[in-house]
């Protein structure tokens, strides 16, 4: 794991992760990710999910959370997902991203998600 970056997963009963992030807690405001970080993100969240992502997704739902929160400081990210999708179980999944200032920059997929 880079230096600065944090891995989160949430584990329920049973074994199985309901939740995972990727942060880069102490972020400043406003900044985005370097294309290495990108691919970092796009690779995670694969990994994760085993859906495909791009680093210009990621890219794209980074600036989409910085422009919104120019318009409500309080947002911590874009109001669209990266994806969204149902498990074979029925469960909704999304993949989103987030910009520092009311949370930590960085993405993360799972249930559960606004």
């Amino acid at each position: 794991m880079p230096d600065g970056w944090t891995l989160e997963a949430y584990v329920q009963p049973g074994g199985w992760v309901s939740n995972v992030f990727l942060l880069k807690y102490g972020a400043r405001l406003g900044s985005s990710l370097t294309l290495r970080e990108r691919r970092l993100g796009a690779e995670f969240l694969k990994l994760a999910t085993g859906r495909r992502f791009t680093p210009q997704a990621v890219a794209d739902c980074i600036t989409a959370g910085l422009a919104t929160q120019q318009r409500n400081p309080d947002v911590y990210g874009p109001d669209r997902p990266l994806s969204q999708w149902a498990t074979p179980a029925g469960l909704p999944y999304k993949a989103r991203c987030g910009v520092a200032g009311a949370g930590p920059l960085g993405v993360w997929a799972g249930w559960r998600q606004q």
